[in-house]
């Protein structure tokens, strides 16, 4: 219950802050300051090939359940950015060890029941990793992974995610992200 309690108040946050792909830090030149070295403007992205066609998601967030102690984290990715249609990828992942770190992976399928991905289609069909066979599932490894909030995580992934009703599959290839940590 409380895990999806979590999911529908980080799927609502994100429908309402529509979170930037952009985030710069000011460059204090208000102040009379002559220093116009600007920091680098970070560009978060969740990308990758759902049968073969390009998918661009515009409204990410990355979240933690418990911003001291996590158990669990949670990516929701929206391709509109202020909207709930579809497509949409949710990915929870259960904390494991050796904790929440650079090069930790992952392999969502039927066994792995506490650590699940999603992904609606635009003709509303919904593939989960939860009805993937065991020898396949949705991969994801993380290259980076800042817990902090405002940090950064990324990651690549690739797999496929099967229909609850029949054995019809989505395969995603050359997924990767970069996120910031919402909390």
């Amino acid at each position: 219950m409380k895990k999806l309690l979590f999911l529908a108040t980080i799927i609502a946050f994100s429908l309402i802050s529509s979170c930037s792909k952009d985030d710069s830090s000011s460059d204090n030149n208000n102040n009379n300051n002559t220093d116009t070295t600007k920091v680098p403007t970070v560009t978060y992205f969740l990308k990758c090939k759902v049968n073969g066609v390009a998918q661009s998601f515009k409204a990410i967030n990355l979240a933690k359940d418990d911003t001291l102690n996590p158990n669990y984290i949670i990516l929701v990715a929206y391709a509109n950015e202020g909207s709930s249609l579809p497509p949409y990828m949710t990915i929870t992942m259960a904390s494991k060890s050796p904790g929440w770190v650079k090069g930790l992976s992952y392999t969502l399928n039927e066994t792995e029941q506490s650590s699940t991905a999603e992904f609606k289609d635009q003709d509303g069909f919904l593939y989960k990793s939860l009805n993937t066979p065991g020898n396949s599932g949705l991969n994801i490894t993380f290259t980076e992974f800042d817990a902090n909030k405002g940090g950064k995580v990324g990651g690549i992934f690739y797999g496929s995610l099967q229909k609850e009703e029949n054995t019809n599959t989505v395969e995603i290839t050359e997924g990767s992200f970069l996120v910031k940590m919402l909390n």
